[in-house]
């Protein structure tokens, strides 16, 4: 499963949760890519169209194994493409959503990549 993000601020933010940014050296940050799929939004569903609700500890860290059982159902089934799900960051700011990229589905080879090198603004490492 891919996991992205609706916008680069979301992925930026997703990308520092996950990371322990004191392993930077603020001097020479690491060399990073930010890569773009661009996605028919016919090709993704939001998550409510699963019916089935989020467990209350949902952003725990770690997550509970009933949201892997969630991803794993919603991949078994093939459809849609992609998923949007709400980020555990900011879980009630719409339009922002990550979204879940079903490396299986047979629309993923329509999917167009892009990539961009990047780096955070220093700022943020420190």
């Amino acid at each position: 499963m891919a996991y992205t993000s609706t916008t680069a601020t979301l992925a930026m933010l997703e990308f520092l949760a996950h990371v322990d940014s004191r392993s930077f050296d603020p001097v020479s940050p690491p060399a990073l890519v930010v890569v773009t799929a661009e996605i028919d939004p016919a090709d993704v569903m939001p998550f409510a169209a699963l019916r089935v609700a989020l467990p209350e500890d949902w952003r725990n860290v770690p997550a509970p194994a009933e949201i892997g059982a969630i991803g794993d159902a919603w991949i078994a089934s093939a459809s849609p493409l992609g998923l949007a799900v709400p980020s555990a960051i900011l879980p009630d700011v719409l339009p922002e959503r990550n979204v879940l990229i079903n490396p299986l589905h047979p629309r993923f080879s329509t999917i167009t990549w892009r990539d961009d090198e990047f780096a955070y603004d220093l700022r943020l490492l420190i």
